[in-house]
């Protein structure tokens, strides 16, 4: 019976370390302004994946520090494992070679094609792209075969407010982006009245991940967000932030 005390005492001691041991970890999610997944605020930063990370960092009782990030210089973070979550990702094979996808998709883009009001009706199949010159925002993953075609005429930016500006100024005929995000930055422009979403409209979707450094430091902690995740979903709670935002 003392044995078993002892032994009892010794795995509560050994949890309680473990316990204390998780609050003193800090975890680095990096992102970048993508509205409406991360909206800028005067002060900080809103938006659905900022209102996941809080909800996942209450339930793990882990602090989640937010590092805002230019896209690329996360994805390379996320690849030296210097940082731990990057939310709002999209699957590619080069991706998946050091980051470690969440078991479930939480929430889904349509990729989209904009363009002047007067050439937006005319671009009607996949195949009419290959006239025009477009404007796309640099390490995004849209869709196949759009991702790998070297034969369309495609410019290269670092973020999509850029793509729009290109757009606007003339020097790209069409744009590629995502909704809800590209019609928000849009009107956010003020460019509703002049641009238009073009008449074709590529089929798949693209589903978003959480992501984990395959090298990273803490894959236990990965994978109890993981797990947290799915119980959000489960529990209708990532349903409810994504419409509180709609």
């Amino acid at each position: 019976m003392k044995c078993a005390k002892v032994l009892f005492s010794l795995l509560y001691l050994g949890a309680a370390l473990g316990l204390v041991g998780a609050q003193d970890i800090t975890l680095v999610a990096v992102v970048e302004v993508w509205p409406p997944y991360r909206i800028e605020a005067e002060e900080e930063l809103t938006g659905i994946d900022i209102d996941l990370l809080q909800a996942i960092e209450y339930e793990l009782d882990v602090k989640i520090e937010i590092q805002r990030r230019p896209f690329a210089r996360a994805l390379e973070m996320i690849r030296s494992g210097n940082a731990d979550i990057i939310p709002g990702i999209a699957y590619t094979e080069e991706r998946d070679e050091y980051i470690r996808y969440s078991a479930s998709s939480y929430s889904v883009v349509q990729p989209v094609f904009y363009a002047r009001r007067d050439a937006a009706p005319q671009i009607r199949k996949y195949e009419d792209l290959y006239n025009y010159r477009i404007g796309y925002s640099l390490n995004s993953a849209y869709f196949e075969p759009f991702n790998s075609d070297e034969e369309l005429t495609k410019l290269g930016l670092s973020t999509e407010a850029q793509v729009l500006k290109m757009l606007e100024l003339g020097r790209v005929d069409v744009i590629i982006g995502t909704d809800p995000n590209l019609a928000y930055d849009i009107a956010r422009a003020n460019l509703s009245g002049e641009l238009s979403q073009t008449a074709y409209v590529p089929e798949p979707n693209t589903p978003l991940y959480l992501g984990f450094p395959d090298n990273g430091e803490h894959p236990e902690l990965y994978r109890r967000i993981d797990d947290i995740l799915q119980m959000l979903i489960r529990e209708g709670r990532v349903q409810s932030i994504l419409e509180s935002y709609r």
